[in-house]
């Protein structure tokens, strides 16, 4: 991931569900000078994001205990779901795949199957709940509304049944009723939000924006060529740019720092292949002077070779040793380079008493990650135990993937849109 400690060279986990290899279209932005500031303003912010009913990805947590819904150790058919403690790691992370209307839940290549077979003790329904290969069949289809997660094949709703899951009668209440993977993103009032306005080739405001480099951190931050100096700038038509050639990243990081909320970033990403832009933040000493404990949140990690995915997860560095969370591979088909989107991350503390890290694309959750409910302090130093304030970090470094990406040979640039910081709501 971006930051490299000092004490830590321990190269960070990368995983690649898709290798793309055509290069993408040439794309360049044009700013339309005959939009009045004020107008474009007015019809981009708040930029709305539609509800549809695109999959969406996390945990199903039942609301009368802190336990989630889980694939056993090796995920065969014909094995119940268990439930245990949340750690929303991949075998806790769940994909509704139309949960607007209805269709199949499914985790790890598995999909929750409605029988009344295969099992000797199948409940006061007579019906359970399996894992089976996906097939698309109406035992695996289901409609998620108002907590429930109703069985479109029996109509009998999933609850809790001893260590498993199984069905019950459908009533909106107590142990029937799930946290289920959000359609749309919830946010609170507004913290902190920029918007880039100014004049072509003006520094973006020095009040909310500062260099962030070797220089001004510690030596980690020389990751992806990224050069001392300022060298982003506004282009006059509401967009930060943030420049890198084959052989000088950029970065900058927020003077301001907050230890929960939604925080959000409008990017259109370079189409060059061989570059490394992110969306992240940390929570160390804002020189990098300590390097005893810190926390990273990657809220949007990509390699431009693949243009359209990228990667949301989480680190720790602590003496010397990197802890890596579930890296979440995010995205889909689309080019990210084509157009702006919004990623962002919503750091809580939980109701069980640990922190929560969501992370999501243009509203729509793509994964997450708990603070551990056992000692909070280790090896998270997150909230809600270790509340240190979040700095947030903008940056177009070179290379990355471990050497598996193409070799920049053009220069690019990162355009952002629009960085806010809204409340919990």
């Amino acid at each position: 991931m971006p930051w490299r400690p000092i004490l830590s060279a321990l190269p960070a986990l990368i995983l690649f569900a898709t290798t793309l290899t055509t290069t993408p279209p040439a794309t360049t932005h044009s700013g339309s000078s005959s939009v009045s500031t004020s107008a474009r303003l007015a019809g981009r912010v708040p930029r709305p994001v539609p509800l549809d009913d695109l999959p969406v990805t996390g945990l199903l947590q039942n609301r009368a205990a802190p336990t989630c819904v889980g694939v056993p150790d090796g995920g065969r058919n014909l094995t119940r779901p268990v439930l245990s403690l949340c750690v929303e790691g991949a075998a806790q992370s769940w994909t509704v795949m139309h949960p607007l209307t209805e269709g199949a839940v499914t985790a790890q290549w598995l999909c929750l199957d409605a029988t009344h077979a295969n099992f000797t003790d199948p409940g006061p329904t007579g019906w359970v709940v399996q894992l089976y290969s996906c097939n698309g069949t109406r035992a695996q289809t289901w409609r998620v509304t108002n907590g429930l997660i109703v069985s479109s094949l029996n109509g009998y709703c999933v609850g809790p049944s001893g260590a498993a899951i199984g069905f019950i009668t459908c009533t909106p209440s107590g142990p029937r009723l799930w946290n289920v993977p959000s359609g749309r993103l919830v946010q609170g009032a507004t913290q902190m939000v920029d918007d880039f306005t100014g004049t072509a080739g003006s520094a973006p405001d020095s009040s909310r924006w500062t260099e962030w480099s070797a220089c001004s951190y510690n030596p980690s931050a020389a990751f992806g060529s990224i050069a001392c100096g300022r060298r982003d700038s506004l282009d006059g038509d509401g967009h930060l740019v943030i420049p890198a050639d084959p052989t000088h990243g950029s970065a900058l990081r927020s003077t301001s720092a907050f230890t929960y909320g939604v925080f959000s970033a409008w990017l259109r990403l370079p189409s060059a292949p061989g570059y490394w832009p992110a969306f992240w933040m940390l929570n160390s000493p804002q020189n990098g002077s300590s390097v005893s404990q810190v926390g990273e949140i990657d809220a949007m990690e990509a390699y431009t070779t693949w243009p359209s995915q990228y990667h949301s997860t989480s680190h720790v560095y602590a003496s010397g040793t990197q802890t890596n969370d579930t890296d979440h591979l995010c995205g889909g088909s689309a080019d990210l380079s084509v157009a702006f989107h919004k990623y962002s991350v919503r750091v809580e503390p939980g109701a069980d008493g640990r922190g929560r890290i969501s992370y999501y694309l243009d509203d729509r959750q793509c994964g997450g990650a708990f603070t551990p409910a056992t000692n909070p302090q280790s090896p998270w130093p997150f909230a809600p135990s270790l509340s240190r304030p979040n700095w947030m970090i903008l940056d177009l470094a070179v290379g990355g993937a471990d050497g598996k990406q193409v070799s920049a040979t053009t220069p690019t640039s990162l355009l952002v849109e629009r960085v806010e910081v809204r409340q919990l709501f």
